[in-house]
């Protein structure tokens, strides 16, 4: 496989360069279809590191004397390494595995980088000790200092000039939350509780309630002891029920970077594992890019695990779990993707793979961030493979104004376990439903009372698969355990398993949610397409971004995916589909285009006549069951074959993944091999 050169991979969003005159545009665009006040500070997203990620930075040691074949333990070496580096310098990593003994924190103002995804390991030894792999923060000891009451003149939307009713100290630069208390009269409701019970770990403790309405923010000026600018500016008005405060945060960690490499917490099936390949605790302006995590489902809670956050950025990364649930009786959170929790804010995930997981991202608070152009795939639910899962998931409160964009694969799911979440914008999703899923089977499906709600321009469902549009009024059969159908919307109930308990109680989550220029596999009217009374049919590009990113395929659409052709909705459309198929990023004149989903799946399996040897390497493939008419071998190097029993030629180093599909297929995988295949130099 290809190394990846990271300083012109990162941070490559948009080359386009944003002019006044067309942010202005971009602003009436939103507006004319989404109301300012469902707008994070009433205009947009702009979520991310600020500056870009930092990805070129000096490098201060590549640590070429320590074992590279996994024999021995490089714990201490790595960390002594990360310990002396300088502020804004790399530790770099080459090419190999690196076993590890116990966790690795990684300081602030420090990056660390390997040689690419497919070419540097770091993984468990036998023993493992902690409770991740690579660490950094303040292990949850961010201390939260005096709060102060914000003055009721600065409580409006969008303002960047907030008060107190006192004299608080701060100064330019520091990081500060803004929050407020629950209220289930507010509009729309605010809780900071469910059915079982508290979500006391997304939120400060307020006497016996929690504040899980709240977002980050810096000190840009000082006006006076009382007075300051912040940014990003209120994202919402704030209330005088909710006893608005602001605290400083103390102490966090900055600029932190991981690049380029591979953490496998795979090697031991014991409870050993660490229960997260990396956790980031209140980091603000870091990236990860390039990274792929590999855990044990049964035995590990998350890929990625992060409490709190402020400007970070996720891209080009792959969060995949063992499928070791089914048939374990695990009844309990395992192998999420990226798991986040408590406040945070303009964070972004854009362009990652999420494989074999029983939630891509759960999120339980956030707002203002971004979630785009991802690839979700295979997602499994506890022991029983006939419930439902989601992509993207909300479990506790109070996650709001948060947009998921361009984004390809399973379904959204919001329930009220630990309370509800808030307004949330949906835009140009291609959703579907998993084949085997026969319990509570919604492609979008949120409990409580979820006021305002935005779908704007999605591809949802497969032609024969949904039968029903919306479950929203109280009149359709919906006991999950008695066949319910398959359906596009499931809004307004009490309960997320739609067993005899679930009745319809909340109809303002109908009355209040906008579906505008949504393509649906039920609807046969106007090609599909359900539009509100809204007049205008301009679907936006993005919600936040100027232009076609660079690191689009030169022959790949923009945007990728068109409600008025759902036909062409591939999962090569986006980078990261295309990168989980052909096992490399899209480049000029590369692309080929799938088929979109469809009913039909053909189980498949391979074998290889060896699978560990030195470049070149060549390996003889054999199917172990009838391929069918049309299939491709995807190699994991970038090539890829469609003839009987291909043999193919490994001619550098690396440890590919080798996957089967058969076409006409789910856009899934009908056998992948993870690590297939290890070629050494």
């Amino acid at each position: 496989m290809k190394n990846h050169v990271l300083s012109e991979q990162i941070g490559k969003r948009g080359s386009i360069v944003l002019v006044v005159s067309l942010l202005i545009a971009q602003s009436a665009c939103f507006a004319a279809i989404i109301p300012s006040n469902r707008l994070p500070g009433g205009v947009n997203w702009d979520p991310g590191v600020r500056g870009g990620m930092r990805t070129n930075r000096t490098v201060y040691t590549t640590l070429t004397a320590i074992n590279n074949t996994g024999a021995s333990d490089v714990t201490s070496a790595i960390q002594s390494a990360l310990n002396s580096c300088p502020s804004n310098e790399a530790v770099v990593l080459p090419a190999g595995v690196f076993s590890v003994s116990a966790r690795i924190t990684i300081p602030a103002g420090v990056t660390l980088r390997g040689a690419g995804a497919a070419h540097t390991r770091i993984q468990t030894r036998s023993g493992f000790s902690g409770v991740c792999v690579l660490y950094s923060g303040s292990d949850h000891g961010s201390t939260f200092n005096t709060a102060y009451n914000i003055s009721s003149g600065t409580w409006s939307q969008g303002t960047t000039n907030i008060s107190t009713t006192a004299a608080t100290g701060w100064a330019v630069g520091d990081i500060i939350i803004i929050d407020q208390l629950p209220d289930l009269s507010a509009d729309p409701p605010v809780t900071d509780r469910g059915a079982n019970g508290a979500a006391s770990w997304c939120g400060r403790p307020d006497g016996s309630q929690y504040r899980v309405q709240g977002q980050w923010a810096q000190i840009v000026a000082v006006n006076s002891s009382t007075s300051f600018k912040i940014n990003p500016p209120l994202l919402w008005s704030l209330r005088t029920s909710g006893n608005p405060q602001g605290v400083k945060m103390s102490p966090i960690t900055q600029s932190v970077g991981i690049e380029g490499l591979t953490v496998n917490c795979r090697t031991n099936s014991t409870a050993s594992n660490p229960n997260f390949a990396i956790e980031w605790d209140w980091l603000v302006n870091s990236w990860m890019y390039d990274v792929d995590m590999e855990i044990e489902g049964l035995n590990t809670e998350a890929c990625f695990r992060q409490p709190g956050g402020f400007w970070l950025t996720f891209e080009h990364c792959t969060y995949r779990a063992k499928n070791d649930l089914i048939g374990s009786g695990i009844t309990s959170s395992h192998a999420y993707g990226h798991y986040n929790y408590w406040l945070q804010t303009g964070n972004l995930y854009e362009n990652n793979i999420f494989d074999t997981l029983m939630i891509g991202i759960p999120f339980e608070g956030g707002s203002g961030n971004v979630v785009a152009y991802n690839f979700f795939t295979n997602m499994i639910a506890y022991s029983d493979p006939t419930v439902r899962r989601q992509g993207v998931g909300f479990h506790a409160s109070y996650p709001e104004m948060n947009l998921f964009e361009g984004n390809f694969g399973l379904c959204f799911m919001g329930d009220n376990y630990f309370g509800d979440s808030g307004v949330q914008t949906f835009l140009r999703n291609r959703v579907f439903l998993n084949h085997n899923w026969t319990v509570a089977p919604n492609n979008f499906d949120f409990t409580g009372p979820i006021w305002y709600m935005n779908y704007i321009g999605n591809i949802i469902g497969e032609v024969g698969r949904e039968t029903c549009y919306a479950i929203q009024d109280g009149t359709v059969n919906i006991n999950a355990f008695s066949s319910p159908p398959n359906t596009i919307y499931r809004m307004g109930y009490n309960d997320i398993w739609q067993s005899s308990a679930s009745t319809f109680t909340y109809p303002q989550v109908v009355t209040n949610s906008i579906r505008h220029g949504n393509w649906d596999s039920v609807t046969k009217t106007n090609n599909g397409i359900v539009w509100s009374i809204n007049t205008d049919h301009n679907i936006p590009a993005s919600y936040y971004l100027a232009g076609r990113p660079s690191y689009w395929g030169a022959n790949q659409p923009w945007p990728p995916f068109d409600p008025t052709s759902p036909a062409t909705a591939s999962v090569t459309n986006i980078p990261a589909g295309y990168r989980y198929i052909f096992g490399v990023d899209p480049s000029v004149g590369s692309i080929i285009s799938l088929p979109p989903p469809s009913p039909l799946f053909v189980p498949a399996l391979f074998s290889a006549d060896k699978t560990i040897g030195s470049a070149p390497l060549t390996v003889n493939f054999t199917s172990g069951t009838q391929w069918g008419p049309n299939w491709l071998l995807n190699f994991g190097d970038g090539s890829a074959a469609t003839n009987a029993n291909p043999s193919h030629v490994y001619s550098n180093d690396g440890v590919f993944t080798v996957t089967l599909y058969i076409l006409p297929a789910t856009n899934q995988a009908a056998a992948t091999y993870y690590n297939y295949i290890t070629v050494t130099n």
